[in-house]
C-alpha cells in the first residue's frame, strides 16, 4: 500500500447508515487518520456521508413502511392474477 494510503481508512466506513456508526466511526477513526495528509478531510467526508444516510434513511422509513403495508394490504384484497388462454 501506498505510504499516504491510510488517510483513506475511514473511507471504509461510508457505507453505514446509523447514527451508532457514527460514534464508531469518531471513536476509531479520527485519532487514526490525523497523521496522513488528507486524513481529516477524507475522515469528515466519511462522517457525513454516514449521517446523512441516517438522517434520510430515518426520515424515509416511515413513508416507505407505510406504502409497503398498504402494497401488501392491496395484494391480500385482490384475486390472483389468471393465466389468459393460449386462443386468446
Amino acid at each position: 500500500m501506498p505510504r499516504d494510503f491510510g488517510a483513506r481508512m475511514a473511507e471504509v466506513a461510508d457505507g453505514f447508515c446509523d447514527e451508532r456508526h457514527v460514534q464508531i466511526l469518531e471513536d476509531f477513526f479520527r485519532p487514526r487518520v490525523r497523521g496522513y495528509p488528507g486524513g481529516d478531510r477524507r475522515y469528515a467526508q466519511a462522517l457525513e456521508q454516514v449521517r446523512q444516510c441516517a438522517a434520510f434513511r430515518a426520515k424515509a422509513t416511515p413513508a416507505l413502511l407505510a406504502w409497503l403495508r398498504g402494497k401488501a394490504d392491496a395484494a391480500s384484497l385482490s384475486p390472483p392474477p389468471t393465466k389468459r388462454a393460449a386462443t386468446e
